[in-house]
């Protein structure tokens, strides 16, 4: 290999390793636990890096449940207790705001069997 490939593949390396110190640093999530807890106004703007990072995913429902306090509506809460723990696949949702007029944007956190599988926001 020839010097100056030498130092171009340590000029690659060097961009890729600067790359990912960036993101490291940058691309971290603002989510504030107590802030989401003790103010509700700011859940629209934390779920916003809450979605994007996919700090949620792979969670249980328990750890969802330390992390962001309790929910404003579960899809379980209709079932009778031991159907309700049986269900593999549930919801929660978190309210967020209006979203216009007359609706309300939520947070929505599907679970199958008791592990986080998607995030999302929702208006209705």
């Amino acid at each position: 290999m020839t010097l100056m490939a030498m130092i171009q593949k340590f000029r690659i390396s060097g961009l890729i390793l600067t790359m990912l110190l960036i993101c490291q640093f940058s691309c971290h999530s603002n989510f504030d636990p107590d802030k989401w807890k003790a103010d509700t106004s700011k859940r629209k703007e934390q779920s916003i890096d809450l979605i994007k990072s996919g700090v949620l995913i792979d969670k249980s429902y328990k750890e969802i449940i330390h992390l962001l306090g309790g929910c404003d509506v579960d899809s379980r809460l209709n079932k009778l207790s031991d159907e309700a723990e049986a269900m593999e696949s549930f919801t929660l949702k978190y309210f967020l705001g209006g979203c216009n007029w007359i609706d309300f944007e939520k947070m929505v956190i599907e679970f199958e069997n008791d592990t986080v599988v998607k995030v999302y926001k929702e208006c209705d």
